[in-house]
């Protein structure tokens, strides 16, 4: 037949690593994320700016949400000697008399714990020593103070009723070590008396390094090293509270903000990779699909010490991957990927900080240079830049394309949508010169000859979208 009409193919997501053919993918987007049903224009934190509040007065190094006791979420966020939170503008609760300036970067960590917000900062000051011990505020809105008698460490989790500091670096308490970790009493975030069967410490020495991240998981404490990972449990009644086991598994973590979690799965990134993690087996969520792109596009991205952070965002069911190249977006049930602006919003590493709650999501990032309060968690904005993404090959490598009418199909849009060409005759070619815009006709069509074998379309919307997929109807050269 000479016009060959084509079924509606639904869109798989950002994967330039994948085979260019494939029916749906994308080999390239801004401000585009999967969702349930195809792909959608991601939110864009410009748009929250308006009449807001002052940034911090230096770059973050840390943020969450916390909720102590249930009250209503609020936002905490550390710089690199200050503590605050946001209630409409930042109120310091820095501890009386500050904190000392690092001679590395600094990471901070925080937890709750019933009513009380704790901070962890263990990267050494000058001397090589930490001097600050475990923090606490009540409520994470009054003034940290010192937790008298606590370990001075890196960070700070939560579980089983305990507190649990890991790379602890406390030398002026006469115990440390990058691999060591320490538990409080239980119920008792104040007592760090050691006690048979309360406050307890000890070392993860079957594989080499320090801890790098934590995070509680279904009552265990999983610990992660450069390429390894160990679980805690408790052990009620044991002279030894704590039982360590390292897992089976040679990747790790070497970032406390880069492991998150949901109700199913811990996710980390590791070493240019993003891994989904039940407890027992590890999945790599990147491979095939955007890694070999990241690591040929940004260098740099492979490097063990890239500070990456990651969110799970519970309403969209996704993982925010916060980078200093751009932010990434992972839709966990469908398995794909989209990106927001890149590099534009989060220029430095300190341009992170994400919170998430398990109540709703709130995602925040605090953007780089201007260091405010940015949302991810709203919807697009009819005035934000265009979101555009770009199909793989359309064609046939039998027979020459002279017209085609592209059909996105929209489940809703707000403003107007075209799109740009590329044709060429070899897959291993160059592309021809783009050709366009070309807009979208009122039946839903956007119609252009062509002349070639293959062409790629990169689609842009002026304003918010959400689209399932699109069809294609191809005219063959020459055909009547």
């Amino acid at each position: 037949m000479a016009r060959k009409l084509q079924p509606v193919v639904k869109w798989q997501g950002l994967a330039p690593d994948a085979d260019p053919t494939t029916p749906g993918v994308l080999t390239l987007c801004t401000r585009v994320i999967p969702n349930e049903r195809g792909i959608i224009a991601a939110p864009w934190s410009a748009s929250y700016l308006t009449g807001q509040v002052a940034g911090l007065p230096a770059a973050a190094v840390a943020a969450r949400y916390v909720s102590p006791s249930g009250a209503s979420p609020i936002l905490m966020a550390a710089t690199e000697q200050r503590l605050f939170y946001r209630n409409g503008a930042w109120t310091e609760v820095t501890r009386a008399g500050g904190y000392p300036a690092a001679s590395t970067l600094t990471c901070w960590t925080l937890e709750t714990f019933g009513n009380v917000v704790l901070a962890a900062n263990g990267i050494a000051a000058g001397n090589g020593v930490s001097t600050t011990r475990l923090q606490a505020s009540a409520g994470g809105t009054a003034q940290f103070a010192d937790v008298a008698g606590s370990p001075r460490a890196s960070i700070v989790v939560a579980c089983s009723r305990f507190v649990m500091l890991l790379n602890v670096n406390d030398a002026a308490g006469g115990f440390g070590a990058g691999d060591a970790w320490w538990c409080s009493a239980r119920d008792d975030h104040t007592n760090w008396t050691l006690a048979a069967g309360g406050s307890t410490r000890g070392r993860l020495v079957d594989s080499a390094g320090c801890i790098g991240a934590a995070i509680e998981f279904n009552n265990s404490v999983y610990a992660f090293k450069l390429n390894s990972i160990y679980r805690g449990d408790f052990v009620p009644g044991s002279t030894e509270v704590w039982t360590w086991t390292k897992l089976p598994h040679d990747v790790g973590c070497q970032w406390p903000h880069a492991v998150t979690k949901d109700s199913s799965r811990i996710y980390f990134h590791d070493q240019g990779e993003v891994y989904a993690f039940d407890g027992v087996n590890i999945v790599p969520l990147m491979a095939g699909k955007i890694k070999r792109w990241l690591i040929s596009e940004f260098p740099g991205w492979f490097d063990i010490d890239v500070r990456v952070q990651l969110a799970y965002d519970k309403f969209r069911n996704g993982l925010w991957v916060l980078t200093r190249f751009g932010c990434l977006f992972f839709h966990i049930p469908s398995g794909q990927w989209g990106m927001i602006d890149r590099g534009q919003l989060y220029e430095a590493i300190t341009a992170q900080i994400i919170g998430e709650t398990t109540r709703y999501s709130s995602i925040t990032a605090i953007r780089s240079p201007d260091h405010r309060a940015v949302s991810l968690g709203g919807g697009a904005d009819p005035g934000a830049p265009n979101a555009t993404f770009t199909t793989g090959d359309i064609g046939d490598p039998r027979e020459m394309i002279e017209t085609i009418e592209l059909r996105p199909v929209l489940v809703s849009s707000v403003g107007t949508v075209s799109a740009n060409i590329s044709a060429r005759d070899l897959l291993e070619a160059p592309s021809d010169p783009t050709m366009g815009p070309f807009f979208m006709t009122p039946d839903g069509k956007i119609e252009l000859s062509v002349n070639a074998r293959w062409l790629r379309a990169t689609i842009q919307s002026t304003g918010a979208f959400e689209s399932i997929g699109y069809a294609t109807d191809l005219s063959a050269q020459g055909a009547p």
